[in-house]
């Protein structure tokens, strides 16, 4: 139970507009990378 408290209090609560963020910013460019290259590999 100490260890679950620990990440609680160590890990910073993400919020639902900054997962948004993310996913748009980072994470969609680097898929779309990411399926070029398979087009190119194939």
């Amino acid at each position: 139970i100490l260890f679950w408290i620990f990440i609680r209090w160590s890990v910073p609560r993400i919020r639902t507009d900054q997962i948004l963020v993310l996913g748009w910013k980072k994470l969609l460019p680097l898929s779309l990378i990411n399926i070029l290259i398979v087009i190119f590999m194939v």
